[in-house]
């Protein structure tokens, strides 16, 4: 037999070996051979969020300053000694302006996920001075209620809560912060907001000699980029901390543009 020969006889044998597995392996064997692979890559298992929380937020409030220089402080200001009342601007100087926020959210990846909030806040500042016979009473009242939708990115992968179970005391506070996972993110949304001024200059017997109001409705939309991190508390519960910054429009940016800083507990079910 020629070197060709020989050749092609052990190339023709050793296809005729593979041909001959392949085709003497049953459809329900290869069935199950796909299937071990795919056992191998688990699907990842999405979940659903509900968290609650709130946000201490500080708005740069121009406008509203603005109007109660122009009607109060530079009509009456020369009274000795008097007291610009305290504003909205003075209790966000303070860290006392706050909201309740609610929301419910999913898993959309390993990475990402998005949550959607609504909630609203309601303040009331009282002055109440007096200047020899002269009383003043000034009030300023807001609410705000929102709609907000917000898209999470983890570029690190979500919080391992697996990773603190079974760890008690100083153990279990190193496992959470070893375990926190930090975030980007944009939100945007909707923001209704209603405010109320309401001044009086009032003598005795004669009452209220000077009276000023004023009345609002804004209708507001924004976009918030924030970064934050979440820290795994138990199995199912997380706290999430993050910073922000609001740009609001289309009108009334000097007014509720600014920085907030947010306080969520999640809970994955």
């Amino acid at each position: 037999m020629s070197g060709g020969c020989i050749r092609f006889f052990c190339v023709s044998s050793v296809l005729c070996v593979l041909a001959t597995g392949s085709i003497g392996q049953s459809p329900q064997a290869a069935g199950e051979g796909e299937a071990s692979e795919a056992a191998i890559v688990p699907e990842y298992e999405r979940h659903w969020y509900f968290a609650f929380g709130s946000s201490n937020f500080h708005p740069r409030l121009d406008e509203s300053e603005a109007k109660i220089d122009r009607q109060v402080n530079d009509l009456v200001g020369w009274l000795p000694p008097w007291k610009n009342p305290i504003t909205f601007k003075d209790w966000a100087g303070d860290f006392k302006l706050w909201d309740i926020t609610f929301g419910v959210g999913r898993d959309f990846t390993p990475r990402t996920s998005w949550m959607i909030w609504m909630g609203g806040a309601t303040a009331h500042v009282e002055n109440n001075e007096r200047y020899g016979p002269l009383t003043t009473d000034i009030g300023f009242k807001r609410f705000t209620a929102f709609l907000t939708i917000q898209g999470y990115g983890y570029p690190w992968g979500k919080v391992d809560h697996e990773a603190v179970i079974g760890e008690r005391g100083v153990k279990r506070v190193k496992a959470t912060f070893a375990n926190a996972k930090p975030y980007f993110s944009l939100a945007t949304g909707y923001v209704y907001m209603h405010a109320n001024a309401d001044g009086r200059f009032n003598l005795p017997l004669v009452g209220t000699i000077l009276r000023q109001t004023d009345n609002y409705d804004h209708h507001l939309f924004h976009v918030s980029p924030r970064v934050g991190v979440e820290l795994p508390l138990n199995k199912n519960n997380s706290l999430t901390m993050e910073g922000l910054y609001y740009f609001f429009g289309p009108e009334h940016g000097d007014e509720y543009n600014g920085p907030s800083v947010n306080f969520m507990f999640k809970h994955r079910f």
